[in-house]
């Protein structure tokens, strides 16, 4: 999630500025949420009495993730040739998605066409023009076959994205720019708003500081014959800070950092939580991201920091990472729920 400063735009500016818009994607998403809006089952969920829960009773009848993914392209002309991008495949998100379904979590999965998907992110990296025939075999007949090595892990594989199909725990929603991410976040905050501390956000996407603002950009593609290029890029607005306090107030949001420093690294998450009140901070540095995070929340009047360090029989690091945050997260569905049982119920 962009958090540039001094951005001479405001959220609403800058949204109301872009080119995309939500309006493809707000039917799917109130039909998802509406299966999974059964207030007896809400009590379970949130693991407190059903007396408790009755309290707030648009809390949704499962915890609900909408887990970001992947990179966010930067336009850089309207009809777009040349953009800006980043590294991020989107492997911490999927794996992190696959964890929220084992977990028992609805799942929105907002990822960037072409990254990584759940269930399939190892087949993914792996698979090209050379592994393909690896992994599978062509019959006589035209018929596909799983090769025996394989068979067993892309059938469990299977066996999981049925069930979760099944149960309609699963949305998937793809973007590309910046801007269409930015615009489909907000129409699940606004959606998703109403059912307070049953949401989670979990903000895994790579998301873009600097922008070109569509009234400055180009219509067709930039020549080269005009020479060098010098372009000027503004920065995103306070996107974070948003979401937090305006468009879904009550939900927890889990937000990234990245950097190649970690004494910088463990300041900027500080600083996430002091200046955006996120509920907790994945750190992140750059050449140890598989095998070591730090959780960072605030505690009291203290900041506290959570190593993570994966054990060599662990495969992913996010089979930790997720379970931490299941937790956080159960902890805060069930303070909510406490106060408003204590308080006016909330409507």
């Amino acid at each position: 999630m962009a958090d540039a400063a001094d951005s001479d735009w405001t959220p609403e500016q800058f949204l109301a500025a872009g080119p995309a818009t939500a309006e493809d994607i707000v039917a799917k998403v109130t039909a998802f949420i509406d299966r999974h809006s059964a207030p007896a089952a809400a009590a379970a969920a949130a693991g407190v009495t059903s007396a408790a829960a009755a309290a707030v009773p648009r809390l949704l009848a499962r915890p609900l993730v909408v887990v970001t993914s992947g990179g966010t392209t930067v336009p850089l002309e309207r009809n777009c040739v040349r953009f800006i991008d980043n590294f991020s495949k989107g492997t911490r998100g999927a794996l992190s998605a696959e964890q929220f379904l084992q977990a028992g979590y609805a799942v929105v999965f907002l990822s960037r066409h072409g990254s990584a998907q759940p269930f399939v992110s190892e087949f993914q990296e792996e698979l090209g023009a050379q592994t393909l025939t690896d992994l599978f075999e062509l019959g006589a007949d035209g018929s596909l076959h799983v090769h025996g090595a394989q068979q067993q892990q892309i059938a469990a594989a299977v066996a999981r994205v049925q069930a979760v199909l099944a149960e309609g725990r699963y949305l998937h929603l793809p973007y590309t720019t910046l801007f269409e991410y930015l615009a489909y976040l907000r129409a699940l905050a606004a959606a998703l708003a109403p059912r307070g501390p049953s949401v989670l956000f979990y903000l895994a996407a790579a998301v873009s500081d600097f922008f070109m603002p569509w009234s400055d950009m180009a219509e067709h593609k930039i020549q080269s014959a005009g020479g060098p290029l010098t372009i000027t890029l503004s920065k995103v607005p306070k996107m974070l800070g948003t979401l937090r306090r305006q468009w879904c107030p009550r939900s927890m949001v889990v937000s990234f950092k990245l950097e190649t420093d970690q004494q910088i690294l463990l300041k900027k998450a500080y600083g996430a939580i002091e200046a955006y009140g996120v509920h907790l901070v994945v750190a992140n540095e750059l050449h140890s991201r598989k095998d070591c995070i730090w959780l960072v929340s605030q505690q009291e009047d203290a900041m506290a920091v959570q190593q993570i360090d994966r054990p060599p029989d662990v495969p992913a690091i996010e089979t930790l990472l997720v379970a931490e945050v299941v937790a956080a997260h159960q902890q805060h569905m069930a303070a909510a729920v406490a106060a408003a049982a204590d308080g006016p119920a909330e409507r």
